[in-house]
């Protein structure tokens, strides 16, 4: 997770990040820093999941998260695919394109111990392609899921291989180039809570057979969670810390682990606060199950829930802090949801 896989091919969406360099060469120049006149692919992507589709739902999930704003995967040679955030480090200095914390404290030792010479972003993001590793964006997901074939439980069979998909991504038509390349809306820092608390009316047995959805704000549609690994020593703590580095995400403690949170709005929500895929074959199955009336979302995000809590940006150092670490880097007695929560909460 704390590394991308090698050399996939481009497709052009870093140019809607930055217009301040055509570089594609791969090599540096004799005598210059490999990070010199680099438009830094490397401080606009980060991976915040990865998966290895098994079943139907898996493959249905990773089109379910294509749905929200500044999300795509990576299609690994082994068939696992990563979940890919874009947005610019907030560190990261645009007009330069150079680091604002380099060689300060605030700078992660992930991004401080990067080998710049042997650096698998450019040619990820900017040269030429050299493996088997494909971008994919929502344009291009219905393609790709129809060479999946599954058994009558829902297990895979059958998955397209490289070439395969690689031949969707030459045969995607400029319609689907351009919309891969359109800029990304601003980034979003967290729920938006409107003015009061939803969800705590006293209903009628009538009014409760009624969709709970209805007249929700819909804070499902404005969010994604996925699971980090445990902290169990100082490289993933300070994977955290370089997470926490991008607008957009925010790490957060629960009683059973770490949850980065991705606030990015699905693009199929409307204005009215409406799936625009309602009722259509488009919507992925992952919402037409869910479970409106064990919904997590509305008491988590919108009442406040005592076992979750976020962890703001200009909280994090402090976080870090309750981590002690052995002479190997490894975690001694980590901090539990308790004493997060009260360092939060005291600020």
């Amino acid at each position: 997770m704390f590394r991308k896989g090698d050399f996939p091919p481009v497709t052009g969406v870093f140019g809607s990040f930055s217009g301040a360099s055509g570089l594609t060469d791969t090599e540096s120049v004799d005598g210059e820093h490999p990070c010199q006149g680099c438009v830094a692919p490397c401080c606009s992507t980060v991976t915040v999941f990865e998966m290895t589709p098994r079943t139907f739902r898996d493959v249905d999930y990773l089109g379910y998260i294509l749905g929200f704003d500044r999300l795509e995967l990576m299609w690994l040679p082994d068939g696992s695919v990563e979940v890919n955030y874009r947005a610019l480090c907030r560190h990261l200095e645009r007009s330069t394109g150079r680091c604002k914390v380099h060689d300060t404290p605030e700078q992660p030792d992930l991004c401080r111990d990067y080998d710049a010479k042997s650096c698998a972003y450019k040619p990820q993001f900017l040269g030429v392609p050299r493996s088997d590793s494909i971008r994919v964006s929502e344009a291009r997901f219905a393609a790709v899921a129809a060479l999946f074939s599954y058994d009558a439980r829902g297990r895979i069979v059958k998955a397209p291989d490289s070439d395969a998909i690689r031949t969707i991504m030459v045969r995607s038509d400029s319609s689907h180039e351009k919309e891969e390349s359109a800029e990304y809306g601003k980034t979003r820092s967290t729920v938006q809570v409107p003015d009061g608390s939803e969800g705590l009316q006293e209903r009628s047995h009538e009014e409760a057979r009624l969709s709970p959805c209805e007249g929700c704000s819909a804070p499902c549609c404005d969010v994604l969670l996925f699971r980090l690994p445990d902290p169990v020593d100082r490289a993933v703590v300070d994977f955290y810390s370089y997470i926490s580095g991008f607008p957009g995400l925010e790490i957060a403690s629960t009683p059973r682990g770490w949850v980065v949170q991705c606030f990015s709005r699905c693009r199929h929500l409307n204005r009215d606060q409406r799936c625009d895929l309602y009722g259509q074959k488009e919507r992925p199955v992952h919402c037409q199950t869910y479970d409106a009336w064990s919904c997590r979302y509305v008491p988590t995000f919108l009442q406040g829930d005592e076992l979750y809590t976020s962890i703001p940006v200009d909280q994090w150092a402090k976080v870090v802090g309750l981590f002690v670490f052995d002479e190997s880097g490894q975690t001694v007695d980590p901090p539990d949801h308790q004493s997060i929560s009260a360092q939060i909460k005291n600020g």
